[in-house]
């Protein structure tokens, strides 16, 4: 089974990435890391995909859980695993996929990055395994992660996607930590040498059980927490749950308030 793990619209180009990934890696926590993965490049205005890269091949099966994507200004496309942590970088046109950046010993089931976001040279990756965030230069060769230090030093848990919001111009993260909600983090110059964590604003206590945070978005000037509705009921014969509209909660005003104190 397959489902579309990651969706990232490039600013540099207008492209879309679009993550189809194995869901076994998932629901084994990297015990199972078998299937395919899949990164597509689509052209909106053209209405077509430009091209695609079999991520499997790259890992040759080794990691995967292939969980986030996000781009440089000169086009290349990064893929971060999670299963354990990984990153693999693709060139601007689909034609070279290559590992970025992978752990010394490579154990399946050890959880590691989940999400991953860049502004201009400047990749930052979330370690939802041990809650910490990395950074790395998109220039280089290969990628070396160096730990960001946030204070107050207060813990992440459960996250997955990150996100910079085009209008606080690479200066905010949005972490979503599934049970939590979103955690808002700043670095003040946007180089993300340090950060500091805001505060975190928790989802509606009127969902239903099982859903969990694990995205946020920028629609116009607003943000939103994207939530996946895990407790859904399964319909006979898929894999999919019963849901027919997902609703957003709409963040905008809390973000706002966490920057101004």
């Amino acid at each position: 089974m397959q489902h579309v793990g990651g969706v990232g619209w490039d600013r540099h180009t207008g492209l879309v990435s679009v993550l189809i990934n194995a869901a076994a890696a998932f629901a084994t926590s990297g015990a199972d890391i078998s299937g395919d993965n899949i990164i597509k490049k689509y052209d909106p205005v053209a209405g077509h995909f430009t091209w695609s890269v079999n991520l499997t091949e790259v890992s040759q099966g080794r990691y995967g859980g292939f969980n986030d994507v996000t781009t440089d200004p000169r086009g290349n496309t990064y893929i971060v695993g999670t299963f354990p942590s990984s990153i693999v970088r693709v060139n601007k046109h689909g034609e070279r996929a290559t590992p970025w950046y992978l752990p010394e010993t490579i154990v399946p089931t050890q959880r590691g990055y989940a999400g991953i976001a860049s502004t201009g040279d400047v990749i930052l990756a979330m370690d939802s395994g041990v809650g910490k965030l990395y950074r790395f230069n998109a220039r280089a060769c290969v990628g070396r992660p160096v730990l960001v230090p946030h204070t107050p030093a207060l813990a992440i848990s459960g996250s997955d996607g990150i996100h910079l919001p085009v209008k606080f111009g690479g200066k905010v993260l949005l972490v979503a930590e599934h049970i939590k909600g979103v955690t808002v983090m700043r670095s003040i110059d946007g180089t993300w040498q340090t950060a500091e964590h805001l505060g975190t604003i928790p989802n509606p206590t009127n969902l239903p059980a099982g859903v969990l945070a694990v995205s946020t978005t920028q629609i116009g000037n607003s943000l939103y927490i994207i939530n996946d509705w895990f407790g859904d009921p399964v319909v006979p014969g898929t894999t999919a749950g019963n849901k027919t509209s997902f609703p957003m909660v709409d963040i905008t005003a809390q973000v706002d308030l966490l920057l101004s104190i």
